[in-house]
């Protein structure tokens, strides 16, 4: 399945991200949580990789979690590293390709919030992501696999749904320890407003062979007032390399 990986609207995104990543910052924190419940059942780990960190929302709340692991955090954009590197100063930041990286050595845990999605084949990156634990190590990741409400507003609205196309759970079940679907509701202003956040995070790539929205009806979108409540399907998931 081809994905787009858009190194350079992340890279530009970085100073707004953070105002606008409603939906990164609720996902990032349940993530991380769920990554404080294995760590009741498990050895607690030395050193944790955060891929496709961005600007450092589930490494922040990682450091404050676990302040005394190792830290990395990895991304392709460098702002977005530099980002990282404000927020949690004592942190190894590496820039790289999510997709194909090397580690000098093996880490115990690896996380991933809302950056698997981009990867061209994202059940073969997680895949090499797995080969970076140690034995008994833990991928946890979170990938959205559906924003349904979005998708109607954009079919009552006589227009094309642009955004990428999301993998599905099942893409996952051959290689996931566990798999949970869970609902995220953020309400915006305004269609605007959506659309503006988007753009901010550096989310907006539209999806391969997609058109480009009739400007009359874009217009009349943009010129909505109402409120627009998006409830995006996110898909928790754990991989193992090998037994704990």
């Amino acid at each position: 399945m081809s994905r787009l990986k858009p190194v350079g609207a992340f890279d530009e995104a970085a100073p707004t991200y953070n105002a606008h990543a409603g939906i990164q910052q609720a996902v990032a924190q349940q993530l991380v949580w769920d990554v404080a419940q294995h760590l009741v059942e498990s050895r607690s780990p030395v050193s944790v990789l955060d891929v496709c960190c961005g600007t450092g929302l589930v490494t922040r709340e990682i450091n404050l979690l676990l302040p005394n692991a190792e830290i990395w955090a990895l991304d392709a954009a460098p702002s977005m590293l530099e980002e990282t590197r404000k927020a949690v100063p004592r942190v190894r930041t590496i820039e790289a390709d999510a997709q194909n990286f090397g580690l000098d050595r093996k880490v115990d845990f690896i996380i991933s919030s809302m950056g698997l999605q981009w990867m061209q084949n994202p059940f073969a990156t997680l895949e090499h992501w797995r080969t970076q634990l140690t034995p008994g190590g833990i991928a946890c990741i979170a990938v959205p696999v559906e924003i349904p409400t979005w998708v109607a507003f954009c079919a009552s609205h006589g227009i094309e749904n642009r955004l990428i196309a999301f993998p599905k759970e099942e893409d996952f079940r051959a290689i996931a320890e566990t798999l949970t679907v869970r609902d995220h509701t953020i309400v915006y202003p305004n269609p605007r407003a959506f659309l503006q956040g988007m753009k901010q995070t550096g989310a907006h790539t539209p999806k391969e062979g997609s058109s480009p929205t009739r400007p009359g009806a874009l217009k009349k979108i943009l010129k909505e007032t109402e409120p627009l409540s998006v409830t995006w399907k996110i898909l928790y998931l754990t991989v193992k390399n090998g037994p704990c």
